[in-house]
């Protein structure tokens, strides 16, 4: 089955199909401190990976109910690279809406070799890429 994810660009609309049932759920994040309520989800099919950005519209019980607001097509991530989102800090400060793909340092507590980096834009429902050199990431395995 066949969902058409509409994406909202500043010039036209764009619209790309993905077959849902093809992608696999690597896992996700809320993001902290925003209203409403928005999360990252990693999936995957075999074309490559893909983050999505969603919020929540609702609720079914105790269910969120979740509509994609955007994506980022993300390519096949080298197996030396690591994916961070929700887990980076942006100019010096935490910033829980950075999505990055950094070289993966098991012995640093910090990796700072950022490849690519965005930021989920909450007011405009959107990834906005963002200088790498201003994003650095946390090994959540450091020292485990």
């Amino acid at each position: 089955m066949k969902y058409l994810v509409f994406i909202s660009l500043l010039i036209a609309p764009l619209a790309f199909a993905l077959d849902i049932q093809q992608l696999k759920s690597h896992g996700g994040a809320l993001i902290a401190n925003v209203t409403p309520n928005y999360a990252f989800e990693h999936m995957s099919d075999a074309t490559g990976d893909f983050m999505f950005l969603k919020k929540e519209i609702g609720r079914n019980g105790n269910r969120p109910l979740w509509e994609v607001v955007d994506h980022l097509s993300l390519g096949q991530i080298d197996s030396k690279d690591t994916l961070y989102y929700a887990m980076c800090n942006y100019r010096g400060k935490f910033e829980p809406k950075i999505v990055a793909i950094a070289e993966y340092e098991a012995d640093k507590e910090v990796n700072a070799k950022v490849k690519n980096a965005w930021i989920a834009d909450i007011e405009h429902g959107g990834f906005v890429s963002v200088p790498v050199n201003d994003v650095e990431c946390f090994n959540e395995g450091f020292a485990v």
